[in-house]
């Protein structure tokens, strides 16, 4: 019975993260855009396919965020990752938006369980909130890599993303003002 309840705490926790990917999608090209024209930030498709490489093998935000700090201080390929601030808010993503998406994550899972009869302990809830943050922050650094390339090997590619930023951001606003 135990594998059984693992196992449907497993799914809840992934349905939760499924209905977060959109958040961190729009999170990861509204970052990449700060990084403008490519000529002057310099950033290379490496550079972040190595972070994400490095999310992949450690599973650990910790881990990451370290990295990613380490990047930004390199003599020869720090002014890439200090462009714009893209690396600061790179971590910034990581360390607070995705971690309250997996928030919302957990908690929509835990709801789901408690409907269906089953209780969640502090230690299983913190143990979600790790997994869905590591998930979450490995999708993440996905979709940034995806909208690098994107607005890399597209003609207008940055100016189509940026655009697309921008107008969600006013629709945002827009939204906000009228439930005022």
């Amino acid at each position: 019975m135990p594998d059984e309840r693992a196992m449907q705490a497993s799914l809840a926790l992934m349905q939760g993260i499924e209905a977060e990917l959109k958040a961190i999608v729009y999170t990861a090209e509204r970052t990449v855009t700060l990084l403008g024209n490519l000529e002057t930030s310099g950033m290379e498709e490496n550079q972040l396919r190595n972070v994400l490489n490095v999310a992949q093998e450690s599973q650990r935000v910790t881990v990451v965020v370290n990295f990613i700090r380490y990047q930004i201080g390199r003599k020869r390929v720090g002014e890439q990752w200090q462009h714009n601030g893209f690396g600061l808010q790179v971590i910034q993503d990581i360390e607070k938006t995705a971690s309250e998406a997996a928030q919302r994550a957990v908690d929509h899972a835990t709801e789901w369980l408690i409907k269906h009869k089953q209780t969640v302990d502090e230690l299983t809830r913190q143990q979600m909130q790790d997994t869905a943050h590591t998930k979450l922050m490995t999708y993440y650094l996905g979709f940034l890599n995806r909208a690098f390339v994107y607005i890399r090997k597209t003609k207008g590619g940055w100016s189509h993303l940026k655009d697309l930023v921008d107008e969600r951001a006013s629709a945002r606003s827009e939204g906000e003002k009228s439930d005022a």
